[in-house]
């Protein structure tokens, strides 16, 4: 079995192994990415080009980011995501600082603007710890999500809503709520076509956790297609669930609904019912208290403080919930740790186009 892909120079603690998928062979490693990354700072796209101090920012606070990450890769888990945390926070300058959607000073980035509120409790799950933002406008958190028009819901919500969104651990390694697993489009076509039947389809696999649920009634398949802001209008011809799971296979569903003519013509509307991530196109649910999904960069940015701030304010606890002798969710840390080596400066370019460019 083949070794989990880890940046030039690793040493983690210990080298996760997992059968490699399609995806996992065809998305970017972090050496990759950093290159990519490294090229656009000669020439600072958006708002950082021609504007000295946007322009410096950018290329430093990017420099930043690459170190941080690169020592992420080399320290052990107990530490590590203070280093990822930080390094994302400094791209997140770079994002701000290019983005049209900071105008005048609005790229100047003060304070995290989300706190962990339960932080000082005892927990013994990551999964239980709250997220809440505090919709400061200077803040990285709400200024970043403006940049990559992402929302910033108003309450308080639970890691456990969010955690399953990371495609990566919906694949591989599960933590949170099934139901709010990410969806990969393994066959999503350039351009819709119009069926025989005057309507568009779209086969999709469904995460394994989701169909292995007991399930009673086609309305309660339907109900959960009603998380997927790209999905809605979407019908299933699904009829009642066998005992084995959702048919037409344990992990499929064929999802069909009417398009306009000119809707159904156009090449673009793939982009808008799915969100772009590491160069897949995946449909997320709706965040916490919003209409909209998170952008993948800021479900990764508020993952990876929840993580960096027990690791920093509870040690104790972390150190108990990384410990694979007595936390059942040690392993599936220590993976979303490793992997965020690789997917993270994947996203912070991705990001960079979206800030830009257009986030579609």
């Amino acid at each position: 079995m083949p070794h989990f892909r880890c940046s030039p120079g690793c040493r983690s603690s210990v080298t996760l192994q997992h059968m490699p998928t399609y995806y996992d062979q065809s998305v970017r490693l972090a050496s990759e990415s950093w290159r990519s990354i490294r090229k656009r700072r000669a020439a600072p796209p958006g708002l950082a080009q021609g504007h000295r101090a946007r322009g410096q920012t950018f290329q430093a606070s990017l420099e930043q980011a690459e170190q941080q990450f690169r020592s992420a890769a080399r320290i052990g888990y107990e530490s590590r995501p203070l280093n990822l945390f930080y390094g994302l926070s400094q791209a997140g300058r770079a994002i701000a600082a290019a983005s049209p959607r900071c105008p005048g000073g609005d790229w100047q980035l003060s304070g995290h603007g989300i706190s962990c509120p339960n932080l000082n409790e005892r927990w013994s799950s990551v999964t239980h710890l709250k997220v809440r933002a505090d919709g400061v406008n200077h803040s990285s958190f709400t200024r970043v999500s403006k940049a990559l028009d992402s929302p910033v819901p108003a309450e308080a919500f639970d890691l456990s809503l969010v955690l399953p969104q990371m495609l990566e651990a919906t694949i591989h390694s599960p933590l949170g709520q099934p139901l709010n697993s990410a969806i990969l489009l393994s066959h999503f076509p350039d351009r819709l076509m119009i069926a025989e039947h005057g309507r568009d389809s779209l086969f999709l696999e469904i995460p394994r956790r989701v169909s292995n649920l007991d399930p009673s009634a086609r309305g309660n398949f339907d109900t959960y297609l009603k998380r997927f802001p790209g999905l809605r209008g979407a019908v299933s011809n699904i009829g009642v669930p066998t005992e084995n799971g959702w048919p037409l296979t344990e992990m499929s569903a064929h999802l069909f609904w009417d398009l306009s003519q000119s809707e159904s013509l156009n090449p673009h509307v793939v982009r808008t019912r799915s969100t772009l991530y590491r160069s897949h196109r995946i449909l997320l649910p709706t965040a916490p208290g919003v209409e909209g999904n998170f952008h993948p960069l800021m479900i990764w940015w508020i993952c990876l403080y929840v993580l960096s701030m027990a690791a920093r304010y509870s040690p104790d606890q972390w150190t108990k919930c990384i410990d694979v002798n007595r936390s059942p969710e040690a392993t599936s840390v220590e993976y979303l740790l490793d992997v965020a080596i690789d997917a993270v400066p994947d996203l912070i370019n991705e990001a960079i186009d979206c800030a830009t460019q257009s986030c579609t």
